[in-house]
């Protein structure tokens, strides 16, 4: 179990600061990667995460050194957020397709014309792929039980709640209106079970 959970630590550590940065740098230099075309944007995107992550693999021992080991609440706890993430990541997957997940819509528009989705999970929640990601990162989080995946959760709800700011001006601006009542109609990631009178 020890071996496990240092394992998903180290994941964690190495894949979500990188992460976070390549959808501000995405989001943020658009214009940019849309002259460049979806598989150099691809490519060179990949390469920055890449170098990241391995200047983080380099740091592992410091970051991961304080380690509360396998403790059974907090494994628990972890558990439990695993399972839910999974069910909206399921949800999610079954609606969202892996080209609108990584961005090629919205780097290509001439190309991939995409509708708005609002039906399934997304009639719930307006981001469950956000929403997903925040509830297994707590997962993972109490499942490592190490310090530095515990400091990385509120960096990373940051981080995801300044891009779904950036996402939604880029939706509003696509879909318009529609956009903006599905907005008025549905929370961003905590779904409301009001009934409709």
């Amino acid at each position: 179990m020890d071996q496990l959970r240092h394992i998903l630590a180290l994941f964690s550590i190495i894949a979500m600061p990188p992460a976070m940065l390549y959808w501000f740098v995405f989001h943020g230099l658009l214009p940019f990667w849309r002259k460049l075309g979806p598989w150099l944007a691809g490519i060179f995107l990949t390469l920055i995460m890449l170098c990241i992550g391995y200047a983080i693999f380099l740091w592992r021992d410091p970051i991961l050194a304080v380690d509360y080991g396998t403790q059974p609440i907090p494994l628990i706890i972890g558990l439990a957020f695993y399972f839910l993430g999974t069910y909206v990541s399921y949800q999610r997957f079954k609606k969202l397709s892996l080209k609108v997940m990584i961005g090629i819509p919205v780097l290509d528009p001439g190309h991939h014309k995409t509708e708005m989705l609002q039906d399934g999970i997304y009639a719930k929640i307006r981001h469950p792929r956000y929403a997903e990601i925040m509830i297994l990162m707590c997962g993972i989080a109490f499942i490592a039980n190490y310090l530095a995946v515990y400091l990385l959760l509120p960096f990373t709800f940051a981080c995801l709640y300044f891009i779904v700011i950036i996402e939604e001006r880029e939706l509003l601006q696509r879909f318009g209106d529609q956009y903006e009542d599905y907005c008025r109609r549905v929370p961003r990631f905590i779904p409301s079970f009001k009934r409709d009178n």
